[in-house]
């Protein structure tokens, strides 16, 4: 499950019961603790302190919780400083990873946050159109250093490493039937 809010833990019972017969993730989308600017670019979300005290009562009660950095906004929200506090703060909630991606902008999605990004932000206009104006996605270099970047903190704060979490399971020796037919 992935979500924003905090009401979640209105369910924690049944949560509970889930996970105790099945394998339940609750991913709590966070991308900056500054409140100020998240009330601008998640202006209808719980503030961040209230998804972290979520996520530390699912996490004590012996769910699965993750953090997701998603987006990251360039200019915005992708201050090494910035994101080390967010993986910091949701480590001691009780997260057990880390997920991240980068903005991309579908071009429906273009046309009103740009526009958006010019009024709140005018001096990432620039920025923002060298990344996005004739692409969905941020440039490859961009993404490359982020990733070092969240990957260096990551492993500061005691989190697996995505090539960890990526890699396949050991593949373990089978015992093959074969059966005779007449």
């Amino acid at each position: 499950m992935s979500t924003k809010s905090n009401l979640i833990t209105r369910d924690i019972d049944l949560l509970v019961s889930i996970n105790e017969r099945s394998r339940l993730s609750v991913n709590f989308s966070l991308i900056t603790l500054n409140r100020r600017l998240q009330r601008i670019v998640e202006p209808r979300a719980p503030r961040p302190a209230l998804r972290l005290r979520a996520l530390k009562e699912l996490s004590s009660a012996g769910i699965r919780c993750n953090l997701l950095m998603m987006p990251v906004i360039p200019g915005l929200t992708d201050s090494e400083a910035a994101m080390e506090r967010v993986i910091e703060v949701a480590r001691a909630a009780g997260a057990t990873q880390v997920w991240w991606r980068p903005l991309f902008l579908k071009p429906s999605a273009a046309r009103r946050f740009l526009p958006f990004v010019e009024r709140e932000f005018p001096q990432l206009k620039k920025r923002m159109d060298d990344f996005y104006g004739r692409s969905t996605y941020a440039p490859r270099a961009y993404n490359d250093r982020l990733g070092a970047i969240i990957e260096h903190l990551k492993r500061k704060h005691g989190f697996a490493t995505s090539e960890a979490v990526t890699q396949p399971p050991p593949i373990r020796p089978t015992i093959q039937f074969s059966f005779l037919t007449s």
